[in-house]
């Protein structure tokens, strides 16, 4: 089974989005904090989904770059396209604005993960 990380820095998780990401038959781990995110990394991780809230939460990107080298998909504060190209300059593979769709998030993740197994 695929096991996705979401990671927020702001506050707790989006029970949506794990939701969303249960009902698709992921394998779905949480983190709230760089705390809780490090202790996650411990267990198999194919896929980083980072909810970012704020503009300010998307300082954390280089930091999670390097603390795991699975697709990192980002999902970002605003429409704002400034933000989009700093995100995946970044190191993000993939930037989902917001407001977003469930179908477009989850095709999003199936893309990354064609890379990864193919």
């Amino acid at each position: 089974m695929t096991t996705v990380l979401v990671v927020n820095f702001s506050q707790k998780n989006d029970t949506i989005i794990v939701e969303l990401l249960a009902e698709a038959g992921y394998a779905v781990e949480q983190a709230t904090g760089w705390s809780a995110f490090t202790d996650a990394l411990g267990q198999q991780v194919d896929l980083l989904l980072f909810d970012a809230l704020r503009e300010d939460d998307l300082t954390w990107l280089p930091r999670l770059r390097t603390a795991c080298q699975c697709p990192l998909v980002v999902i970002g504060p605003t429409r704002n396209s400034k933000l989009a190209v700093y995100t995946l300059d970044q190191g993000a593979d993939d930037y989902i604005l917001r407001p977003f769709h469930g179908g477009e998030l989850l095709a999003r993740l199936r893309a990354q993960l064609r890379r990864l197994f193919g």
